[in-house]
């Protein structure tokens, strides 16, 4: 029970009430040098298979980086930038 408490206060808390992913639901992707590309950064580290996924995600508003709704695919990224896709899945890039 309370385990299932805790998972529902941090549910609500990022989806409900809007602060943001806890620690525990961000996924670190350590990069050497530069992360180039939105669309090569998320096909290269195998977070999505195709580049069409990724261009589908873009067309969709289904990607955001640093809270802004993405409309490039072939943006350039950065250390310490935050990807959102969908809802569910929250990437920080850090440096290997």
């Amino acid at each position: 029970p309370a385990a299932a408490l805790k998972a529902e206060e941090s549910w609500n808390a990022t989806f409900r009430d809007h602060r943001g992913p806890s620690k525990d639901m961000v996924e670190k992707v350590a990069v050497k040098g530069h992360p180039g590309q939105l669309i090569e950064f998320l096909v290269g580290e195998g977070i999505k298979p195709s580049r069409t996924m990724v261009r589908q995600l873009v067309a969709q508003q289904g990607i955001r980086v640093n809270g802004q709704t993405v409309d490039d695919p072939a943006m350039e990224l950065k250390i310490g930038d935050e990807i959102n896709i969908g809802k569910t899945q929250f990437i920080t890039i850090t440096r290997a």
